[in-house]
């Protein structure tokens, strides 16, 4: 590459197991896909049926006593194909049924009959009582959440969420719905999930990444097919797929890699300006300022001597000498705080340039909303967003898409919406980062992801860019910390050795070949 073209090049190199498509379109394409490829719905259940059993066997050698509980569509269909091959490998396996076989339809039918002719053993209708097994294959709904769980299938997912066996979902933990992630109004909690066919949005940000555990894609071989039949509602994404970024020219200089302003940190609160500013640096911005209150003046002189400090009283010369403005880092929501503010958002509506806003600056953002640009990346975690939208936690979490949608189209800015499988859109186009960990949630780490994003944006990248980049960059760092050490006990500053490295290897390639 020799632009910086983070969107496209991550569009143009996706591959099925990165795609995220819309439950309906699994539904409807599916079958024509299988046709395309020579095969029956009911071969295709065969194929998923394959494809869990082999899971379980590679993923749980030593579990020998299954219980498959099964519902009355093809969900169940697969989990009687799974409880067939179990059988027939000579595992002890109990089956489940929440539909009285002589209602079963279909290929399920089909599939149940199959079932019986090799156990010759007849299924289960009440839960199980007392049941000491090694493993539950949870085959109730799956895909096909079309509103709240009723029973019996409310009551088979609270009977499973009480036991202590594995649990292994087929596609989708059952109660999932596939493309909110909202609980209708319990979901299984699995330890893994094969998904069918194609990735769908739930279990891979929000409540759904925990719910789902180790996720598993199953193309059952039709995955070309496939995907030229459906369209994608969002591409997933880690620090793995980064293109490479064009190397710094060898008379370059600091004026040539940005002028970054770093606004907020009232008083009490200087490590959040701290962060993002040191962040920023260690992603390469040339020069970096920060403007506080005047008593965090010595703080930051005594802990990084290459940082430019000012105060409010330097803003005005300050916003004329910037390139790029991150606003809102401890920023609070006093008088000073909202003067700050106004005063950052007047000079950038009359000078547009790259504009990073987080932490309190949302809260004063949501206080007296504005359209803002596509220049402009906002990086609320779910309690800013809801007030952003003026709305509840609860309504972010239930539809995370849908809420980081709405704040890139209300405000008019790329929305990065933090969490579990942080989700990156402009309204139009959407992302979700596949990396970071739970290590990750403790104070500051937010500042730091704002700094790292902020800084690129000051070397060029587009906002959109910047926030791929600077998100996938940020989850990778956590996760390395993480892999040697583990989760607990990871500060937001031990991201920093991290950041030259990963964002300098795809240079290191570049230069080196």
């Amino acid at each position: 590459m020799t632009t910086y073209e983070v969107r496209a090049a991550l569009k143009n190199h996706a591959r099925l197991s990165q795609l995220i498509y819309p439950a309906q379109q699994v539904r409807a394409q599916e079958q024509a896909a299988a046709e395309a490829c020579g095969l029956s719905l009911y071969q295709l259940m065969e194929l998923a049926g394959q494809a869990v059993f082999e899971h379980i066997q590679v993923t749980y050698p030593d579990k020998r006593h299954w219980l498959v509980c099964c519902g009355k569509g093809n969900n169940g269909g697969d989990g009687w194909v799974v409880a067939r091959l179990a059988h027939q490998q000579g595992l002890r396996v109990e089956v489940w049924t929440l539909c009285p076989p002589e209602q079963l339809r279909g290929d399920a039918a089909q599939a149940y009959r199959n079932y019986l002719a090799a156990s010759g053993t007849a299924p289960q209708i009440a839960a199980p009582q007392h049941w000491r097994g090694e493993l539950i294959v949870d085959a109730i709904l799956g895909n096909n959440v079309q509103g709240p769980v009723r029973e019996p299938q409310l009551s088979a997912i609270n009977w499973i969420n009480q036991q202590t066996e594995k649990v292994v979902s087929i596609d989708l933990p059952s109660g999932l719905a596939a493309d909110s992630g909202a609980t209708v109004p319990v979901a299984i909690q699995a330890d893994s999930t094969i998904t069918l066919v194609a990735h769908k949005l739930a279990p891979l940000t929000g409540a759904g990444r925990q719910l789902a555990g180790q996720i598993t894609l199953a193309s059952l071989t039709i995955q070309d097919a496939f995907a030229r039949l459906a369209a994608p509602v969002a591409q997933h994404f880690n620090w793995r797929d980064l293109p490479i970024l064009p190397a710094r020219s060898r008379h370059a200089h600091k004026g040539n890699h940005g002028h970054l302003l770093c606004v907020g940190s009232h008083r009490g609160m200087p490590g959040a300006l701290a962060l993002s500013g040191e962040a920023a640096l260690r992603s390469g911005a040339g020069l970096v300022k920060l403007d506080s209150v005047a008593e965090h003046l010595p703080i930051y002189a005594s802990r990084r001597a290459e940082w430019l400090l000012g105060t409010e009283q330097d803003l005005s010369q300050d916003l004329s000498w910037m390139s790029t403005l991150l606003l809102g880092p401890g920023l609070g929501q006093s008088d000073w705080s909202s003067k700050l503010f106004e005063q950052c958002l007047q000079f950038i509506t009359r000078n547009p340039l790259p504009l990073l806003i987080d932490a309190d600056g949302l809260n004063l953002l949501a206080d007296s909303p504005q359209t803002l640009s596509h220049d402009c990346v906002l990086t609320p975690h779910p309690k800013e967003a809801a007030r952003l939208l003026g709305c509840s936690v609860a309504q972010i979490e239930r539809d995370r898409l849908q809420a980081a949608i709405n704040i890139a189209r209300k405000y008019q800015a790329i929305c990065l919406l933090k969490g579990a499988g942080t989700i990156i859109t402009d309204g139009d186009q959407h992302f979700v980062c596949a990396g970071g960990n739970p290590g990750m949630a403790v104070a500051g780490m937010g500042d730091v992801l704002s700094g790292i994003i902020a800084g690129l944006m000051a070397q060029g990248l587009t906002a959109f860019d910047a926030a791929l980049f600077g998100c996938a960059v940020h989850a990778e760092a956590a996760d390395r910390i993480a892999r040697n050490r583990g989760e607990r006990g990871i500060l937001a500053a031990d991201l920093f050795d991290q950041l030259p490295v990963l964002i300098n290897h795809a240079v290191t390639t570049h230069t080196s070949q």
